[in-house]
Formats: C-alpha cells, sequence, structure tokens
C-alpha cells in the first residue's frame, strides 16, 4: 500500500510511531493531511475507532489544515478492500 500512496507524490510515511502506537499510513499535502489505518478482515468502523482511540489525528492538528481519517479492510478471502471508510477530523 506505501508504494502505491506513494505515488501519488505527495509526501508518504508508512508506521508513523506516536506516544499511543503506530499509524498504518500518513499522506501530508500542505493544506490537508490523511491518516489510513488497514486491517484485515476486520471492519472500516475498527480502523477508524483505533485512529480516534489512540488520537492519531492530534498530531497532525493544524488550524490551517484539514485532516482526513481513512479507516480501510481487507478481505483475504476475496482478496479485495472490504470495506473502507472516511471521516473529517
Amino acid at each position: 500500500m506505501h508504494v502505491l500512496l506513494a505515488s501519488t507524490g505527495y509526501q508518504t510515511f508508512s508506521e508513523v510511531q506516536t506516544n499511543l502506537g503506530r499509524m498504518d499510513t500518513v499522506i501530508s499535502m500542505p493544506k490537508a493531511v490523511f491518516i489510513f489505518e488497514f486491517k484485515i478482515n476486520k471492519t472500516a468502523e475498527e480502523a477508524i475507532a483505533q485512529i480516534k482511540s489512540l488520537q492519531y489525528h492530534l498530531r497532525f492538528a493544524q488550524k490551517d489544515s484539514n485532516g482526513t481519517i481513512i479507516g480501510v479492510s481487507f478481505d483475504i478471502e476475496n482478496r479485495c478492500v472490504g470495506d473502507w471508510k472516511t471521516e473529517l477530523v
């Protein structure tokens, strides 16, 4: 996923460390930040809940930028994205 997202041309970081855990992937743009959490055979809602409970989004909170958190669930049996959800923070 890192290579795919990095191909967008924006700064892409994986396994970004915080004091409470690691964010799977962060894409940083001048006026926006996208925080991704990936899950296997779990729900996108669980991924979003992890971002919120571990407060990953607070590391990038700036008054002049927009934040989006994205939970992605991969379905291993069907080998596809099973579910995804986004929220503005």
